[in-house]
Order: structure tokens, then C-alpha cells, then sequence
């Protein structure tokens, strides 16, 4: 069933409501009096009203100014919260992500984006979950992309809220909810993105496009079997094209027995009215869509799954995406960064 939300604005803050403000402070320590409006983020991404906040650790740049805030959770799990409130990343589960930021968790951690804390040893950086040693200037310069790029998606949100005040937006949304993995240890996203499509249509269209056995809360069973045929390699892989998408999505019907039932395609993203049309079609006909995005200001070139498509009427290209953002996340993203999408054929 779709669902079609027409909702007009006075005064939008849309852009900014996965960001919430809160006070820095400057040590590691326990919250018995939790922040309502990071518990309630978090809550929102994580799908479960029973989490809670446990501990809070800054996290530095090289020049020991704190740029974000890790919050540990329980159930097992954590998220990165920047200075304006935005989440950048987060995970479930007790994986070696997790182990890795409680195990370095009594240390000072400096932080560069997702999946990169860092602690000083032996004079030099090492990457905490990777176990990479770095040295002082290529953490600088890390720290300083992040800063960069955290700047650029706060002054966007800002710039689209101001701009915003007095349009429309309509929304075209997914009937179902969608799984939030954050399954993406080295750059395996058009996997990760596959991953929570398919799961899209096991959980609320056919449950035979996923079987049994590849089922699981984080999804790395069926991230895992998909990423060395969109990316070459599990333990090494290369950034997949959307043709590689679509192979290895075919690659994965036909080794199921579903390739007389489902098909992948692809379209691009160039022309954006074009793609908006298209693209709020196939979420109309309840179809979750795998979009690729090019020179984010904070994804870069990434894959994202995409379950939700509006419009801001009156303003010229002004068309965007909410989508799962592959790290345990939701991302809004403009269609002037998509390139372009994959989507099945029914």
C-alpha cells in the first residue's frame, strides 16, 4: 500500500530533525540522567524503545579538541553523536566495532568519521579496529576531512531550512519499515545497501527472496555472500559500479532459484526531475531502491537504500531522498549527489 504525505511548512526544520543539541563535557563517565533528545534519536534509529545510554566518551581531533561524543548503549551498541547533534554513526551488537571502542574506552580516542577512532601508541595512531598504525600527519589531515565535511552538512541543512520556510513538500514513502544494518568494515556498501532491500522484501512483500539461514539482526550473513560479487572481494574489495550491482544481485537470484522471478535494473540519475518520477514509482509500488551517490559532503561515493522520496515544491531541482545510510543511520540526501539507482523488477 503507499503512502503520499503532503505536508506544508511554515517554518521548516525537517532537514535538521535527526540533529539535536546537547552540552559538551569534557570526561568519560556515567549518565544516570540520560539526554531526552539523544535517547530519543537514538531510540528512533535503533527501532527499540527499551535502549538505553550508558556511557559517554569524548572523542578528540589531534589537536585535543573534542568533535564528537560516542554514546555507549545497552542493549550492546553505540552511536557517534557531532557537536551540532547529528548522528554519525552507529551499530548493534556486540561486534568488534563495539568491543574495540569499550576495550579503548579508559584512553584518549581521536576520531576521523566512521569507523575511524584512533589512540596514540608508541608515538604513533592506531586505528582501533583495524589494528593499522598511522602517523601524526595523515590523522591530522583525517581529522581535518571529517571537520570539512561535518561543516559542509550542517551549513546544508541550515541552507535548506532557510530556503525552505515557505514551500511544500511531498513525500512518497515505503508501506513497510526497513532493516538498519551497519554491516560496512571496509567499504562493502553497495552490499550493505542490497542487503537491507532484499530484507525489505522478505519482511513485507515475498520472504522467499531471503532464505532462512541468511536471516539475522545485523544481516552479515547475507551482507557477506553479496559483497564478493559487487565488490570482487570479501577481505579486499573495490568500489562497485552499478552494473556490478545489478551482476551481482543476478548472480544472487540465480543461485536461489528466483532469476524467473526477479531481475535487477538500473537507471541513471542525470536528469533529476527524470529520476524523481521514475524513482517515485517504484516506491509507490513499494519497492525499496539502492541508490549510489557521488562526492557527498559527508558520504563521498557511497551506496544507501532508499525508503522514502519527497519533493520541496516551488524550488527549482529540489528533490531528496531519506534513506538508510549502510552505518546503522538515516540519511536525507539531495538527488543532485545521486548518480544513479538499482531497483528490481517487480
Amino acid at each position: 500500500m503507499k503512502k503520499t504525505k503532503i505536508i506544508a511548512f511554515i517554518c521548516v526544520l525537517s532537514m535538521l530533525l535527526s540533529c539535536v543539541q546537547f552540552v559538551a563535557t569534557a570526561s568519560y563517565q556515567n549518565i544516570p540522567d540520560m539526554d531526552n533528545n539523544i535517547l530519543m534519536t537514538i531510540k528512533n534509529y535503533s527501532d527499540n524503545e527499551n535502549v538505553k545510554i550508558v556511557k559517554k566518551i569524548p572523542l578528540h581531533n589531534t589537536n585535543n579538541a573534542i568533535v564528537a561524543y560516542c554514546y555507549l548503549l545497552s542493549p550492546e551498541g553505540y552511536a557517534v553523536f557531532d557537536l551540532v547533534g547529528c548522528m554519525v554513526e552507529s551499530g548493534t551488537g556486540n561486534d568488534k566495532v563495539y568491543e574495540s571502542i569499550v576495550s579503548s574506552a579508559d584512553k584518549i580516542m581521536y576520531y576521523a568519521g566512521p569507523f575511524d577512532f584512533f589512540i596514540q601508541t608508541n608515538g604513533q595512531y592506531k586505528n582501533i579496529i583495524t589494528e593499522y598504525n598511522y602517523t601524526f600527519e595523515t590523522i591530522e589531515t583525517a581529522c581535518d576531512n571529517f571537520a570539512t565535511k561535518a561543516n559542509n552538512i550542517s551549513q546544508a541543512s541550515i541552507s535548506h531550512s532557510n530556503d525552505s520556510t515557505q514551500g511544500v513538500k511531498v513525500y512518497y514513502t515505503l508501506s513497510g519499515s526497513m532493516r538498519n544494518y551497519s554491516h560496512n568494515p571496509n567499504g562493502i556498501c553497495a552490499a550493505t545497501a542490497s542487503a537491507i532491500a532484499l530484507m525489505y522484501y522478505r519482511d513485507h512483500i515475498d520472504s522467499s527472496v531471503v532464505r532462512d539461514w541468511l536471516v539475522s539482526s545485523d544481516g552479515i550473513d547475507l551482507i557477506e555472500f553479496l559483497a564478493p560479487q559487487m565488490h570482487g572481494s570479501l577481505t579486499n574489495p573495490v568500489g562497485a559500479t552499478l552494473a556490478n550491482v545489478v551482476s551481482g544481485l543476478g548472480y544472487y537470484f540465480r543461485y536461489y532459484g528466483l532469476q524467473n522471478k526477479y531481475s535487477a535494473l538500473s537507471a541513471s540519475a542525470s536528469n533529476k526531475a527524470s529520476a524523481f518520477s521514475n524513482m517515485k514509482n517504484i516506491i509507490q509500488s513499494n519497492r525499496p531502491i539502492i541508490l549510489l551517490i557521488n562526492s557527498h559532503p559527508v558520504y563521498g561515493n557511497h551506496y544507501i537504500t532508499v525508503y522514502e522520496i519527497f519533493q520541496d515544491v516551488g524550488f527549482l531541482d529540489a528533490y531528496y531522498v531519506n534513506a538508510k545510510n549502510g552505518w546503522g543511520g538515516t540519511a536525507t540526501v539531495s538527488l543532485n549527489y545521486a548518480t544513479g539507482y538499482v531497483y528490481l523488477n517487480r
